[in-house]
């Protein structure tokens, strides 16, 4: 999708809450490969998406998903640069490749996403009828999304802060004449937990008793802080450091065996 260019690339991601680029829903709807919302889409949606987080957006919301606009598509203003959203998804739909949908109806466009006839296309259908019915009526039945409201924000250079309009429950989604699927994925970009283990990274049990001739290092065995706490570059000092001092202790337990 980055053919598409910047104005693509700007239309789906941003700096907002300086944790780097995530996607900042307005007022779309995020539905399944069911179909089905699952989820309050205001904010961020990221690893630590409120109602759904990190292992749910991988299994139990059921990825791949979809971001579904129609033609009343509010420009975001991102770090200064406006963006043309219905451009942009225009550009993105003619490369022709699956991931951006283009149609003049819902209905067409869900058998684009789902196929003619399939349960999954139904479900979606309902889905945006239920949407547009509780925007007239003030309130997200499903998940209580929030109304419209500002973010401020601080630009990294300028240090000016503005506030920023998230649209949130703001329009339903049925204004013509296209209307359009934008596929994602989840994506995980670090490993947080695993076994817990000592400062030579010998694996304990859950009783904290030393499992012999166990070790484990780096992210999947993070000790007291980073086994819980994305840390981004913070840890990789940690990693050659630890690993050497539980190869060092591994090479004496195995000569001592």
């Amino acid at each position: 999708l980055r053919a598409v260019g910047d104005q693509y690339l700007y239309a789906f991601a941003h700096e907002l809450y300086g944790f780097g680029p995530q996607l900042l829903l307005r007022p779309q709807i995020l539905v399944n490969n069911e179909g089905k919302r699952f989820i309050a889409e205001n904010g961020t949606i990221s690893y630590a998406s409120g109602s759904v987080p990190g292992r749910a957006l991988f299994e139990d919301a059921k990825p791949p998903y979809y971001v579904i606009f129609d033609s009343n598509n509010p420009n975001p203003t991102i770090s200064d640069t406006v963006v043309d959203l219905t451009a942009a998804l225009d550009a993105g739909a003619a490369l022709n490749n699956g991931e951006v949908l283009k149609a003049g109806s819902l209905d067409v466009l869900a058998d684009s996403m789902y196929g003619s006839g399939t349960a999954a296309k139904t479900a979606f259908l309902a889905e945006v009828d239920l949407y547009n019915s509780d925007y007239a009526s003030g309130t997200d039945s499903r998940f209580s999304k929030a109304a419209a409201y500002n973010q401020n924000y601080t630009h990294p250079t300028t240090g000016v802060t503005t506030p920023v309009a998230v649209p949130g429950f703001s329009k339903p989604i049925n204004q013509g004449p296209n209307f359009y699927a934008v596929k994602l994925y989840p994506e995980s970009h670090i490993s947080i937990g695993g076994p817990k283990s000592d400062y030579l990274g010998r694996v304990l049990n859950e009783n904290d008793a030393i499992i012999p001739h166990l070790y484990a290092v780096g992210e999947l065995s993070n000790r007291e802080f980073y086994n819980v706490n994305y840390v981004g570059a913070a840890s990789l000092a940690l990693y050659p450091t630890w690993g050497r001092m539980a190869g060092l202790d591994a090479a004496k337990d195995a000569k001592n065996k």
